[in-house]
């Protein structure tokens, strides 16, 4: 109803609305020798033109409300604290006898909104584990904890022996290969955006991963192939299309863990079953979020 309100308020107040209004209530006023002819031609023009100008003021006010809102968001999530930087950033240790992931203990809070509280976890290399419940359960929450968007209120979280804390976040992104829901492409073709994870990957990696992750019958049907630019965040490609993207730069990158979140049933089935499955398996303990 707002926004049909707003239509014929936009209709009623437009120049050649008013400009009918004016000139009907003008040229009767003007027949009866009520006004005078020169002031019914003035009161045409200024309608007009101050009609116009306010027209314009109103269009400008829905930029500027969505302008000051982005700015509001940027100035939040600038202000918003960075997890602390190790002085001396440690290495994982790749002779530990720790499972490739370790949680234990976890609790973690939004606020006084307890998220998390009690987890523990242990991931094996060549495991794939799922992460299955409500949504606001805190499952895509755990696996941000894994990859160091937040710290843990109490707890460790662990990567091959080492507590991602003294990993870093510039350590823990070099070890984990994330693909979540909300998918973003940048601007440039298919292969750019895959040579992402790694700039030194040869046409042959992207091609085995590509068909690892079913994104070579995408680059098939594309008009220019690899070369295809994807567009604005990937705006060229459909949401599955851009997920099979991300999934093949996680292969690409060989990271020692996997994070996966979705709710496309058609995705999970893929990160589940045939040939992708078993390269995660030989490749990565995998942390799949339903």
């Amino acid at each position: 109803m707002t926004s049909i309100a707003g239509v014929i308020a936009e209709i009623l107040i437009s120049p050649p609305s008013v400009l009918v209004v004016v000139a009907t209530a003008g040229g009767i006023l003007t027949a009866t020798g009520e006004l005078p002819l020169e002031s019914f031609i003035g009161f045409l023009v200024f309608s007009t033109v101050t009609t116009a100008g306010f027209m314009t003021v109103m269009m400008s006010v829905h930029p500027l409300v969505s302008a000051l809102s982005v700015s509001h968001s940027i100035r939040e999530l600038l202000s918003s604290p960075e997890p602390p930087v190790p002085d001396q950033p440690v290495v994982p240790d790749p002779e530990t006898p720790e499972p490739v992931v370790r949680i234990r203990g976890v609790r973690f809070a939004y606020g006084d909104t307890v998220a998390l509280d009690g987890i523990d976890l242990a991931l094996e290399r060549g495991t794939v584990t799922a992460l299955v419940g409500p949504s606001g359960s805190g499952k895509s929450t755990l696996l941000k904890l894994v990859g160091r968007f937040f710290d843990v209120d109490e707890g460790s979280v662990r990567i091959g022996g080492r507590d991602v804390r003294e990993l870093g976040s510039t350590g823990v992104s070099r070890l984990a290969a994330q693909v979540f829901q909300d998918v973003y492409l940048l601007e440039g073709n298919v292969a750019d955006n895959l040579r992402m994870a790694n700039p030194n990957a040869s046409d042959d990696d992207l091609e085995r991963v590509a068909r690892v992750a079913r994104l070579d019958e995408v680059v098939h049907r594309l008009p220019r192939g690899w070369d295809t630019r994807v567009g604005e965040a990937g705006s060229a490609l459909s949401g599955g299309e851009k997920q099979r993207v991300f999934i093949a730069r996680a292969l690409l990158k060989e990271a020692p863990v996997v994070l996966l979140v979705s709710h496309d049933d058609e995705l999970l089935a893929l990160a589940g079953d045939g040939e992708l499955h078993l390269r995660l398996l030989r490749e990565a303990p995998t942390i799949c979020s339903a």
